[in-house]
């Protein structure tokens, strides 16, 4: 019986650096997957044709014969007339390659499809599969597949892939190899029924996939443009929950927080794209592996995310985060057992510490924020707080021509650092939350709500804001959850400072609104305006916007 060839459109691509260089990757392009006729006729009429029996273009006609002696040299002459055109790129990688494109075909065509009761399409499977399993047992490598190594038999050439990963791990020339290549060296361990050490297949598996994971990440961080950190957000779905913002994470406490290995793998597949070769390699995943690798890839894409400032290779990476993380060594490790606590802490250190009971802070499970006094804001006379006296003036600072507005200031900075602070890391000297920027988690409980929904609602028009001022007194909820998105993004993906994760901005945005409401109705009584609703009202952020000016406007109510 005889295997034949047909006449390839863009043979050249066998040709490349990339065909040469992972021949089982490029047996998998798109230019090779029709290469093989399905006619199954004897050697010699083959030879008598010089088109198929379904007219096709003939270009070489491979014998279903041992490859060994003389048989050699013919199915290579053979292999490279359809392959490479000719072209003496070497016996090895062209039969890697014709290996590679039979498995592929009895994979995916009809015709000679597993399990048929058609004897013509079961006789072609079998011609196929006996001409795959001849060649993997029969043809030669490098035993290091590179020119340095020396000639032996394939299936040993294999085996030392396993033994390099088994030193080399992360970095072996197994975990570099395209991962189309990757899934066929799978295969090919797989048919070969190679003795290799239960669970050695499952951690290159795993090892693949933090390759894949960091390469991908990588790949962001070299296209990334001006800052825009966009691209991120399908990596930070494998890790989080929830999102105030694309690129900020909602604190949920605790385990809360994270994704589950059980929702875990459906994002990732979305995150690695809907490609064949990705689909195929994480089908592989049993469950075992699927729980052990999540928390795995979990802490590798916050480190990468987080603690990676720019583009580097996957190689270069691991050897860095190995040097600064110490969980890094047993993660990256697929063999070495991870424990779940530790790495869900390091996933969960971005976010605020939870306040424990007795805590200095004035507030529970969600931050209060004191209302609207003026369109600008809360009090900066007083704590604002239910139950709080503290009041940041003294008769003396406002008898003073002008104001003592430095003494107000840091008055108001020490209480707002004692009733936000986080420990000893805020000490602001205006008492606005600092500036976050994961993996350091926020220094206070508070962020810049007052100011984002007033700057919001400042942008929007007329009409948009009596839709609302309609929806916080009874009606068009849409209108309010809208306005409410809004000033959630401006607190946590533009302003970014203080606690932008919290879980309770959104409802406290909402709490906020009335106060506002009637901030800017009194502003407008305050001004005169004919229009005493307040949706009249603009706010002058460059007079208006100053503690001066606002120690003013609260001591004329």
């Amino acid at each position: 019986m005889s295997v034949v060839l047909k006449k390839l459109d863009n043979i050249e691509e066998n040709t490349t650096d990339f065909a040469l260089n992972f021949p089982l990757a490029a047996g998998h392009a798109r230019q090779n997957a029709n290469m093989i006729s399905s006619q199954c006729i004897c050697f010699q009429c083959a030879l008598l044709c010089p088109k198929s029996i379904y007219q096709e273009d003939i270009v070489a006609t491979i014998p279903t014969v041992d490859y060994q002696g003389p048989n050699k040299k013919y199915i290579n002459h053979q292999l490279a007339l359809a392959i490479t055109a000719g072209l003496a790129t070497g016996a090895s990688g062209i039969l890697q390659l014709f290996m590679t494109i039979i498995d592929r075909t009895l994979e995916t065509k009809n015709w000679c499809a597993k399990d048929s009761e058609d004897v013509e399409i079961s006789s072609r499977r079998q011609v196929l599969e006996w001409t795959l399993r001849s060649l993997l047992q029969s043809c030669e490598s490098r035993e290091n597949f590179s020119e340095s190594g020396k000639w032996v038999a394939y299936p040993r050439a294999l085996l030392w892939a396993v033994s390099d990963f088994n030193e080399a791990h992360l970095d072996s020339w197994i975990i570099q190899y395209p991962l189309a290549g990757f899934n066929q060296l799978l295969r090919w361990y797989e048919l070969l029924n190679l003795p290799i050490v239960p669970g050695r297949m499952e951690a290159m598996q795993k090892a693949k996939l933090i390759n894949l994971v960091v390469t991908n990440i990588m790949n962001g961080l070299l296209h990334e443009k001006d800052g825009d950190k966009s691209w991120t957000h399908p990596f930070l779905q494998l890790v989080y929950k929830a999102f105030n913002a694309p690129t900020v994470p909602r604190d949920l406490g605790g385990l809360s927080s994270i994704v589950s290995a059980h929702k875990f793998w459906s994002k990732l597949e979305d995150t690695l794209g809907q490609w064949q070769d990705v689909k195929r390699f994480l089908a592989g995943f049993d469950y075992a592996s699927r729980r052990d690798v999540t928390l795995r890839i979990q802490a590798i894409t916050f480190w990468a995310l987080f603690t990676q400032k720019g583009h580097t290779t996957p190689k270069t990476f691991f050897a860095n985060v190995k040097s600064r993380e110490p969980l890094a060594p047993a993660v990256l490790n697929p063999e070495e057992v991870v424990a779940e606590g530790p790495i869900i802490d390091d996933l969960n250190s971005i976010f605020c510490p939870i306040r424990q009971a007795g805590s200095e802070t004035r507030f529970g499970v969600e931050t209060e924020m004191p209302p609207f006094v003026s369109p600008f804001g809360s009090s900066v006379l007083h704590c604002g707080l239910p139950g709080c006296p503290a009041k940041f003036y003294t008769e003396a600072d406002l008898q003073l021509k002008p104001i003592n507005v430095v003494a107000i200031r840091a008055r108001r900075a020490h209480h707002l650092s004692e009733v936000y602070g986080i420990g000893i890391t805020f000490d602001s000297q205006t008492g606005l939350p600092d500036p976050t920027q994961a993996p350091k988690a926020p220094t206070s409980y508070h962020n810049t709500l007052h100011i984002s929904t007033a700057r919001t609602w400042s942008k929007l028009d007329l009409k948009r804001k009596q839709a609302i001022s309609e929806g916080v007194y009874g009606g068009n909820e849409l209108a309010i959850a809208a306005f409410v998105r809004e000033v959630l993004l401006e607190i946590c993906a533009r302003n970014r400072r203080g606690n932008i994760y919290s879980a309770s901005v959104e409802n406290e945005i909402r709490s906020m609104l009335p106060s506002f409401l009637q901030a800017l109705q009194v502003a407008s009584e305050k001004m005169g305006l004919e229009d005493k609703t307040g949706m009249s009202y603009n706010h002058d952020w460059q007079r208006e916007n100053t503690l001066l000016a606002k120690i003013n406007y609260e001591l004329s109510l």
